[in-house]
Order: structure tokens, then C-alpha cells, then sequence
């Protein structure tokens, strides 16, 4: 009997202690949900993946349902091009070629154009680079077909470096930030699958 209030005492040091811990892990979970909850919301945290929805949800309808089909041309090409005749292979190669080039060039236009709306973004660094995709797309049309795909993965590649940053921070233009991340993905994955057959077809 003696012995009881230690016991009783040494239960509710336990309790205590395990109480406090427990309340220490609900605390951590829950800043780990609002961690998540901010990361869901936030571009970054998107573009690795958590909710690729949420990119699209930005984009004003008309660019997004113009922007989506513009992947349609690309991915045709790609999917047909394991399919045809050689003959309609070789046109497919070069459509596809050729549609990157002019997808280059509109990318690069992107530029000027905002040069156009603001006097203050006609910078030489900017009105540059505004040409800079369209001459890489038509020299990507007099190579050779391996080359001139390798060479439009090149330019996709890095027209998306230079566009998200030239559009890091502006809240009203993070949409078209947002559009060019999942038309690009789109883009280049089309461009690899058809890089991908021309290598298959020449080991068999």
C-alpha cells in the first residue's frame, strides 16, 4: 500500500510524458499538412509533380484549349511515324521537323510581342533572344533528320529555361509561365518518342 502513490505517481509522469510527446507529433503533422497544403498551392511545389491539374488551372481557357491542341500535331507525327511506309516515314520525320521550327519561332515572337505592348520591355537581351528560336528552328530544317530533332530538343530545352524565368514573379503573366511547363513537356516528350524510333528502326 505504500508503495501505491510512487506507483500512481510514477503513471502519471508516464502519461505526461507520453502526452506531451503525442501532442509534439500532432503538432509536427500538422505543420507538415500546412506545409504540404502551401506546397500544393505554390508553382515550384507544381512543377514536380504534387497536382500538375493546378498548372493548367491558371491558364485563361482560350490559350489553354489553343495551347493543348497545338500537342496534336506533334504527337500525330510521333505515333504515326511507327506505322508508316517508309516513304510516308521519311514525310512524317520532315513535318515533324518542320512544325518544331515554327513552334520555335512562335515561341521566340512571344518576346517581341511584349516589346511591342511595353517600350520598357525592349531590352537588347529580349528583343535578342526574341530571333534566337526562330534561326535555331531553320537551321534545324537544312540538317540531317537525327541532327535536326536533337537540335529542337535543344531549342524547346531552352526557350523553357529562358521563358520561366523572364516570367518568374509577374503575377499576371505566371499563367503563361505555367502553359509553357506542360507544352513543353508535351513537345519534347514527342520529339524524344519519334528521336527514340529513328534509332530502334536503324538497329533492326
Amino acid at each position: 500500500m505504500a508503495n501505491q502513490p510512487k506507483f500512481g505517481r510514477t503513471a502519471d509522469s508516464w502519461r505526461a510524458v507520453t502526452g506531451s510527446r503525442s501532442g509534439q507529433r500532432a503538432d509536427e503533422h500538422g505543420e507538415w499538412n500546412i506545409s504540404i497544403a502551401r506546397c500544393v498551392e505554390s508553382s515550384d511545389c507544381l512543377w514536380k509533380g504534387i497536382a500538375p491539374m493546378k498548372l493548367l488551372n491558371q491558364v485563361p481557357s482560350p490559350c489553354r484549349a489553343v495551347g493543348l491542341a497545338g500537342l496534336i500535331p506533334f504527337w500525330f507525327l510521333a505515333v504515326a511515324c511507327w506505322f508508316l511506309s517508309p516513304r510516308d516515314y521519311e514525310l512524317a520525320i520532315d513535318a515533324q521537323i518542320n512544325y518544331g521550327a515554327i513552334i520555335l519561332s512562335f515561341l521566340g515572337a512571344v518576346h517581341w510581342g511584349l516589346a511591342v505592348a511595353s517600350r520598357d520591355a525592349a531590352t537588347w537581351g529580349r528583343i535578342v533572344w526574341s530571333v534566337s528560336p526562330s534561326l535555331l528552328g531553320w537551321v534545324a530544317t537544312l540538317m540531317a533528320p537525327a541532327v535536326a530533332l536533337v537540335t529542337l530538343l535543344l531549342g524547346f530545352v531552352l526557350t523553357l529555361v529562358f521563358d520561366d524565368r523572364a516570367f518568374r514573379g509577374k503575377d499576371d503573366q505566371e499563367w503563361y509561365r505555367a502553359l509553357r511547363r506542360v507544352l513543353s513537356v508535351g513537345a519534347i516528350s514527342a520529339i524524344l518518342v519519334v528521336v527514340v524510333q529513328m534509332q530502334l528502326s536503324e538497329i533492326t
